[in-house]
């Protein structure tokens, strides 16, 4: 018997009829525990860079509930379907949202907001040459993209311009943006 038969099909909370899906699962912990921790951040306080490489200063973890990151991700997947051409690609199967990030509260709503709106997610590294995300954009053929503002000017004409099937850039990030920086 190989192991993943002793896993159950669906998770045990979902009734019959419900959707096996992360959307469906984020809803219903959000409705179980609304008040309860889900996503703990910390503000980069100061970076400081020796070379290419960066040193941050952390502060305290800061907790957002179920029903704060829920909010988050409704107001995201509803903004994403007010963009009527991505609205349109949806209806069409056409729509696919890549996530340009480094991994954060930021690049998980993110995620999750496409889930909520059935858009097919697909990653596209930060440590990637541009050769390299530029063939994952492209043949994803990614409608949408979520990308980390510090990024967004480097990549903008070297990659995004190239991208046929690019209808919407969002920035996220706002996490990585520091209080104080020393070079």
């Amino acid at each position: 018997m190989c192991s993943s038969d002793l896993l159950p099909s669906r998770p045990p909370s979902l009734k019959d009829g419900e959707p096996n899906t992360i959307s469906t699962l984020l809803k219903k912990s959000a409705m179980a525990f609304p008040d309860n921790p889900c996503m703990g951040t910390r503000d980069i306080e100061s970076c400081q860079v020796d070379g290419k490489k960066q040193f941050w200063t952390k502060g305290p973890l800061k907790w957002q509930t179920y029903s704060q990151v829920f909010k988050s991700v409704e107001d995201v997947a509803k903004g994403l379907l007010a963009i009527d051409v991505l609205k349109e690609a949806r209806d069409q199967n056409k729509c696919v949202a890549a996530i340009l990030a480094d991994t954060s509260a930021d690049w998980h709503v993110s995620a999750q907001a496409c889930f909520r709106c059935d858009f097919p997610v697909t990653t596209v590294y930060t440590t990637l040459v541009h050769g390299a995300m530029l063939h994952g954009l492209t043949q994803t053929e990614a409608a949408v993209l979520f990308i980390d503002w510090g990024q967004y000017h480097i990549l903008e004409d070297n990659v995004l311009s190239k991208c046929p099937d690019l209808k919407a850039v969002i920035l996220i990030g706002r996490c990585f943006v520091p209080l104080s920086s020393q070079a």
